[in-house]
């Protein structure tokens, strides 16, 4: 049996915005003494948080102060207190012939006392079974069904109820150098009245299949040559369908005829290990590629029905700001491609040993032939570039350790958002303005992209005793998320590690 807790209390760098958080964890696991091999346990944890969610900036002269300051009736500063209560069963067995056996469940309890008008509660129940066995030509078989049931009671969007049920099957088969790997998944949805679906010819299936492969081949002494090939599918959440609030002066708004969203990737790569006199590691690259059918994402919009009289009064149903805002939407088809490359080696200079990492990204999300109504909501049509992604990242980070020393220093860069909502940086229909000065800030803050250093010092003080001081954005740099979400400015922390 473990048993562990913690508590956390954060005064934030935003006005208004903190939190207190506890959680008490307890895991137990019992061995059976009269049946070999059978094991089983109810792990769980109870979670209370409360606090502030800073949504976005008052305007770009006041980055830390949410919008609307702190006045209930505008601000987008949201005030909660919730509960999460995990409760996970579970039995393992592995028979004699190493077939293994494992059956999960999990109660998953959520209670959200929001703003008044915006709490809700959800209760969560989940089931896996798998069966693993390796035959005797060295074919290992996972198989297993799952299910999963949820109900929803939001003051926000009623009550509601979504369910999921799946089979699956993968085979995993190495033959010397060569490993293989492929397998299957049925998927059953429902979220009320929306059901899944495919069309099997003229066969209408109440299940979606997914299938996925992948092959590794050693191609020469640390040389591995890799690819792979998957299908996804996901079902719009009941959040997605039914919400309905107002955050300030953003409107979110429901879409219950939102589809569910398909796709499939690819992905092949090379990994080199090397050693060189006392360095050693490895080079890794990959070109990835995506397709998205229906892919599902937050657009503004005037979302009234055709014909609607609009009202300049705030109780009137019509009223043209309740129909003004963000919703689901099943945007244009997408495609997803790009780079990955990376580099790790750790050796000594003398008797300081040195570890490394670096890493490059390069991305091209775009819509396929988008209609030019969809690109009529970027902030920059000329690019393509799906909203909210980064073209490129970079990581890099070296630690540098001497007996019971260490310095290491790391960073982080993210290039231009070239494209997010055009609402955001003009006034929405002319007289809404969402994020004051966005526009102007973007352009003078960020056009070049970002770059975040950190840097940390370490000691030993004694065997189980260890001291760690961390700088983070050691720069004081100016960093945006997401537009009107400013990142943590420099910050510091002392840790004491003990292992007793």
């Amino acid at each position: 049996m473990s048993v562990s807790g913690f508590v956390f209390n954060d005064a934030g760098y935003r006005l208004g915005e903190n939190e207190t958080r506890g959680r008490f964890t307890i895991g137990t696991r019992i061995r059976s003494e009269k049946i070999a091999g059978l094991s089983y346990g109810l792990n769980g944890n109870v979670t209370n948080s409360t606090g502030g969610l800073f949504f976005v900036w008052h305007n770009a002269d006041s980055v830390l102060f949410p919008q609307g300051l702190l006045d209930t009736s505008t601000s987008t500063l949201a005030k909660y207190s919730n509960w999460r209560i995990i409760v996970d069963p579970y039995v393992e067995y592995f028979t004699t012939n190493g077939s293994r056996h494992s059956l999960k469940t999990r109660f998953y309890r959520t209670v959200n006392n929001g703003a008044e008008g915006q709490g809700s509660n959800a209760n969560s129940y989940y089931l896996q079974y798998q069966w693993q066995n390796t035959l005797q030509n060295g074919l290992k078989l996972i198989r297993g069904i799952s299910s999963n049931l949820i109900n929803v009671h939001s003051e926000l969007y009623g009550n509601n109820g979504s369910s999921n049920f799946a089979g699956f099957l993968q085979a995993d088969y190495k033959w010397n150098k060569l490993n293989l790997s492929g397998g299957g998944r049925f998927e059953y949805f429902n979220v009320n009245e929306l059901t899944s679906s495919y069309n099997l010819g003229r066969l209408k299936l109440p299940v979606y299949p997914v299938f996925r492969a992948g092959v590794a081949y050693e191609v020469a002494k640390a040389t591995f040559l890799r690819a792979s090939w998957g299908q996804g599918y996901r079902f719009p959440s009941i959040g997605e369908r039914y919400v309905k609030t107002v955050v300030g002066v953003l409107g979110i708004l429901p879409n219950p005829s939102v589809q569910p969203e398909t796709g499939w990737s690819s992905e092949i790569g090379l990994k080199q290990g090397f050693k060189i006199s006392n360095w050693s590691g490895y080079l890794d690259a990959a070109y990835f590629y995506s397709e998205y059918k229906n892919m599902v994402e937050f657009t503004f919009g005037n979302y009234a029905p055709e014909g609607t009289v609009f009202s300049s009064d705030p109780n009137d149903p019509n009223y043209f700001y309740n129909w003004v805002g963000f919703r689901s939407e099943n945007m244009e088809n997408a495609r997803v491609q790009g780079l990955d490359l990376s580099v790790v080696g750790k050796g000594k200079v003398g008797k300081v040993e040195i570890i490394t990492l670096m890493g490059y990204t390069y991305i091209n999300p775009s819509a396929i032939n988008p209609d030019s109504s969809y690109l009529e909501s970027y902030s920059n049509p000329n690019s393509k570039l799906l909203k909210y992604r980064f073209r490129h990242l970079g990581k890099m980070d070296v630690q540098f350790g001497y007996r019971k020393l260490m310095i290491g220093f790391s960073s982080r860069y993210n290039s231009f958002m070239e494209n997010i909502d055009k609402t955001f940086v003009q006034n929405a229909f002319g007289t809404l303005s969402i994020l004051p000065g966005l526009a102007q800030y973007r352009e003078a803050q960020f056009k070049n992209g970002d770059w975040i250093f950190d840097v940390r010092f370490g000691v030993d003080i004694f065997e189980n005793a260890k001291l760690l001081f961390n700088c983070n954005n050691l720069l004081n740099r100016e960093v945006m998320g997401r537009p009107g979400d400013i990142q943590p400015p420099r910050n510091y922390s002392l840790q004491l590690t003990l292992k007793l």
